[in-house]
């Protein structure tokens, strides 16, 4: 059973006197502990998708399930592209919150955060306000929140995407880590064609508005590999594929 599972989904938009079809007819799924990245224009519904897909938005047409639920609401942890972490809290207690929410009093939750922070790279920022991180700490800090949601699923809106190149190359590691770690499904959007390479097992390219499945493109060099494997004649031509599918031209980088 795919951990998500989405068959002709169409999401529309009341705008005005008319109407606004950001999703049309979109196939997509997941399976459990997959790492599947979503590329595609600006604009083109790839925030939207993740909504629909954690229940903050029903489709206008079309199947979505979760585990095998038509059920979506609080089975999915979704990272906004903000890491909107709560200037009032010490960072232990900010990535503490997705235990809280599975039902855990403020002390434990704190101290089984506090457990995965060297994991996370953050050893001895337990106690300090997000106020006084640097922008990739604060990103870190949002994804273990995110993890410790404790949910199967996983959708991350550009959780990287704020950060500079040389920042988000060495989060890479850490999200890799937390996705090994917890054994989760995630559904990663990204504008970044290389990023999508390094971490994915699969990438969805998606059209601009609406948005429908461009290609599907598959990854079969292990993680560990793909630094050398981006620079090979495989890996290029995989990118020049993902280009080609967004509409772009060989070499011409990647959308903004």
């Amino acid at each position: 059973m795919p951990a998500v599972s989405l068959r002709g989904v169409v999401k529309r938009f009341r705008v005005g006197s008319g109407g606004l079809t950001v999703l049309d007819g979109l196939d997509l799924q997941v399976r459990q502990g997959e790492f599947v990245g979503l590329v595609g224009p600006s604009g083109c519904g790839k925030s939207t998708l993740l909504h629909v897909v954690a229940g903050l938005e029903e489709p206008s047409a079309g199947s979505i399930e979760v585990d095998g639920s038509c059920e979506r609401l609080g089975r999915v942890a979704l990272m906004p592209q903000k890491d909107l972490l709560l200037p009032w809290k010490r960072a232990v207690d900010n990535a503490a919150l997705g235990l809280r929410s599975a039902g855990l009093d403020g002390r434990q939750a704190a101290r089984e955060a506090a457990g995965y922070f060297p994991l996370f790279g953050l050893a001895g920022f337990e106690r300090s306000y997000p106020s006084t991180l640097s922008g990739g700490e604060r990103q870190r800090v949002a994804l273990l929140r995110t993890f410790l949601a404790g949910r199967r699923v996983v959708a991350l809106d550009e959780p990287l995407g704020a950060l500079d190149w040389i920042t988000r190359r060495s989060l890479h590691r850490w999200l890799l880590h937390a996705w090994q770690r917890f054994d989760a499904a995630i559904l990663l959007v990204t504008h970044d064609v290389d990023e999508a390479l390094l971490l994915s097992d699969r990438v969805y390219v998606l059209t601009p508005r609406p948005a429908r499945v461009a290609d599907e493109v598959g990854i079969e060099a292990p993680q560990s590999e793909r630094e050398g494997y981006l620079a090979s004649q495989e890996g290029v031509t995989l990118r020049n594929r993902i280009l080609r599918a967004l509409g772009l031209r060989d070499g011409q980088g990647v959308p903004s």
